[in-house]
């Protein structure tokens, strides 16, 4: 994106039709850095009407699908993907640009399907290309990013030890502080998948050393508590992601992230549930369900953790209404399902009669 261009002069082109592609591109960069999501939607959606080739309207697809995945919309945004998809499917796969734009898609399939099965199948997709875009396109301009989602991916499936030569290599191509702070937290986390946890906790902080924004900050110690919380270390996790909130508190870009907020509120809310920490887990869980709608990730689970503990209070009405809302989510497993009906079968059908 060119840093001088003068975005009204841009935004009166795209209406009068006369700017061109790189242009509108360029434009849809200024939008996504500015959080200008909505704009940037208007754009992509102005553009998927322009005579495009194939190529060109998988990209705007793409892009699209990015847009919808910052407003939290994975339905819009599952859909803008597999569309982008489907423009590539006579496009030649032998061209760097096809095999880069299907692994990105896949790979952001993978994370946003709310069809977990077709999620896995995404996921294997997504490094298969992913895979040969590193292998066989040594020029390809954004490699460090080729790097860590294959990391991540490779991590997801339980591949440990891929991941881990795969996050090196992320550290390695990396130039800018960003990227090896978050090549740090990868192979950070693998250290605690392994158990090697002094080794974890020793590359948490050497990425906390080099981490200079407070958005770097908050990443580290949000996922230093993500690995604190798996390992029931509570308190500790508690700590972390206290402290990960505080950053995000002081950096207007990330007080904008929605989705980091919820994750964070979610863990404490889990971590207060699981120590009994009553007065502290419902706000928390509460405000979950404000942020979020039923077919987030972290609905059923909230619905359910407040209806266990409406139940156990005897407030049976109440407990009821959270389990109904657990069954109306599309994005409830099938565990969670099973779990909210068989805790709606407990609940008595009628109070107690009072003794005389």
């Amino acid at each position: 994106m060119k840093p001088d261009i003068d975005i009204r002069t841009m935004e009166e082109a795209m209406k009068s039709g006369a700017a061109d592609l790189d242009s509108l591109f360029a434009l849809g960069d200024l939008y996504f850095a500015q959080g200008r999501h909505y704009d940037l939607l208007d754009l992509c959606n102005r553009m998927a009407l322009m005579p495009l080739t194939q190529l060109d309207l998988a990209t705007v697809l793409s892009y699209k699908g990015v847009t919808h995945v910052c407003l939290s919309h994975w339905e819009a945004a599952t859909d803008a993907f597999l569309q982008s998809l489907d423009a590539l499917e006579d496009v030649p796969e032998n061209l760097e640009e096809v095999v880069s734009l299907k692994g990105m898609n896949y790979y952001d399939l993978s994370l946003y399907c709310q069809d977990l099965d077709k999620a896995d199948d995404y996921g294997e997709l997504a490094l298969k290309y992913l895979t040969i875009l590193a292998h066989h396109y040594p020029d390809y301009p954004h490699m460090p990013k080729v790097y860590a989602h294959i990391a991540d991916l490779h991590h997801s499936m339980g591949e440990l030890d891929e991941a881990m030569v795969y996050y090196g290599l992320f550290y390695e191509a990396s130039h800018e502080t960003e990227d090896k702070v978050w090549a740090m937290t990868g192979m950070a986390t693998v250290y605690g998948f392994l158990g090697k946890i002094d080794k974890a906790l020793d590359m948490y902080n050497e990425a906390l050393a080099i981490a200079d924004t407070k958005a770097l900050k908050a990443k580290v110690f949000y996922d230093m508590g993500e690995m604190h919380y798996r390992l029931e270390n509570y308190k500790e996790a508690k700590s972390a992601l206290e402290t990960a909130m505080q950053y995000r508190g002081q950096d207007p870009a990330l007080r904008q992230n929605q989705e980091f907020e919820v994750s964070i509120l979610w863990r404490l809310g889990a971590i207060a549930f699981d120590q009994e920490e009553d007065d502290e887990m419902v706000p928390l869980l509460e405000r979950v369900l404000d942020l979020v709608d039923p077919a987030h990730t972290y609905y059923a689970d909230a619905n359910l953790r407040l209806g266990h503990y409406y139940l156990q209070q005897c407030r049976y009405s109440t407990a009821s209404g959270y389990y109904n809302q657990v069954l109306l989510s599309p994005a409830a497993s099938a565990e969670e399902t099973l779990i909210a009906k068989d805790s709606l079968a407990s609940i008595p059908l009628k109070k107690p009669a009072m003794l005389h």
